[in-house]
């Protein structure tokens, strides 16, 4: 006799459909858990969190099942960028055809470069627009914060507040408990409208060290909307993190002394301390499947995750569309795990290098190949290329330091 999800549900005593919600309704605008993930009798997903890997993984899945996302604080004013040939199914803020590099050569002489990135974009979208690519999509909301989950067989009792919800697969984008960290990487932005046409539109500042720090590596980040308007970031990248004040005083000299942006206003403000470490993945758990950072998914030597968060959630969609299981993952092969760790590794214990590296990295190789290969998309050819270009000394030694630890 074939059985039901939602008979299973019934014969457990949970009620479904309008007698489920009968005791609660939700907002106008908003789904209750119950309202969509109990009363359905296909196989569903439950997506932790709505963040960009949440949101993107929802995004991706909500074309094979039934999607709902749980998150506790919606309505993030938050920011992404990324670079890629192709853009996300998103709106986007701002679109950047070349980049823009202010470094120091190993000479000690100051560099200018500009490249142009074609076929490449640097994009910017926005935590509501994503939001709303997911509505659009048929994914449902709920404001709950998630408590426990429990295995039980071939569904997962998701525990929020007072009630549950059952769900067949959980994706938890939320980071373990004391996540390993090689070094921090600490970040305050501020999205500012100038008074003055101060900012190149079209051309994406990615790194100028011209705001570096004595003690650690430490860039300033530029992505105009308009010659007027531009999200402005200090990026520091430290083995203890650096203190937000510090962060917002560096940030208030860059705009000032370097940027040269008069009088301005600050339309929005953010900030963020991120672990970076290549270290794997933390083990999936039956059928909760870790997404995002805990999934080994965010580029260790960069910080930047969304491009490999949306393939590997592209790559999750796919497997459930072909055998109903979600065993196809973007992972980063041995080869770029540890060259990510030696990288790591001059940042903590020889930042002075990092500056003469990026100008060495950017300056002696196209920038579609730097891109590839921050991508891990590179051949082996562009590979050795890019390895022979970088300095000696520095990374050497850090792998020297890697085998005797």
């Amino acid at each position: 006799m074939l059985v039901t999800r939602e008979q299973r549900l019934h014969s457990r005593g949970v009620q479904t459909g309008s007698a489920a919600c009968s005791a609660r309704s939700a907002p106008e605008g908003r789904y209750s858990p119950c309202s969509y993930a109990e009363a359905v009798a296909a196989p569903n997903a439950v997506v932790i969190g709505g963040g960009a890997s949440g949101m993107l993984t929802a995004l991706a899945l909500s074309t094979t099942m039934p999607v709902q996302i749980l998150e506790p604080l919606p309505g993030s004013e938050r920011r992404w960028a990324y670079w890629s040939r192709d853009p996300l199914p998103v709106g986007h803020i701002t679109s950047c055809a070349a980049l823009e590099l202010h470094l120091r050569r190993e000479d000690g002489r100051q560099a200018a470069l500009q490249r142009v990135i074609d076929p490449y974009r640097f994009r910017v979208f926005s935590a509501a627009a994503l939001r709303s690519a997911t509505e659009a999509a048929g994914v449902r909301w709920a404001d709950v914060a998630v408590d426990r989950l429990e295995l039980r067989g071939d569904e997962v009792v998701v525990h929020y507040g007072r009630g549950h919800t059952l769900a067949a697969w959980v994706f938890d984008s939320r980071p373990v408990e004391q996540e390993p960290a090689t070094v921090w990487m600490s970040f305050s932005g501020v999205e500012i409208r100038t008074d003055d046409a101060v900012f190149p539109p079209g051309r994406a500042t990615y790194m100028d060290f011209r705001a570096r720090a004595r003690d650690h590596v430490r860039f300033g980040y530029v992505l105009p909307s308009s010659s007027r308007t531009a999200l402005v970031e200090l990026v520091s990248f430290a083995p203890r993190g650096v203190p937000v004040a510090a962060r917002e005083q560096g940030l208030r000299r860059y705009l000032s002394d370097v940027i040269g942006a008069g009088r301005y206003d600050v339309l929005r403000r953010e900030s963020g301390d991120i672990p970076l470490a290549a270290v794997n993945a933390t083990p999936d758990r039956g059928r909760v499947i870790r997404i995002g950072r805990s999934a080994g998914i965010l580029k260790p030597s960069t910080g930047f995750g969304v491009t490999r968060m949306w393939r590997d959630a592209r790559l999750l969609a796919r497997a459930m569309a072909l055998d109903g299981r979600p065993d196809q993952r973007l992972r980063s092969g041995p080869g770029y795990r540890y060259l990510d760790a030696v990288f790591l590794e001059v940042i903590r214990a020889q930042p002075e290098a990092i500056e003469p590296a990026m100008a060495a990295l950017f300056g002696g190789n196209p920038p579609q190949r730097v891109l590839r290969f921050l991508d891990e998309e590179a051949s082996l050819p562009e590979v050795a290329a890019i390895v022979a270009s970088m300095p000696k000394q520095p990374f050497l030694a850090a792998a020297a330091r890697l085998r005797q630890s």
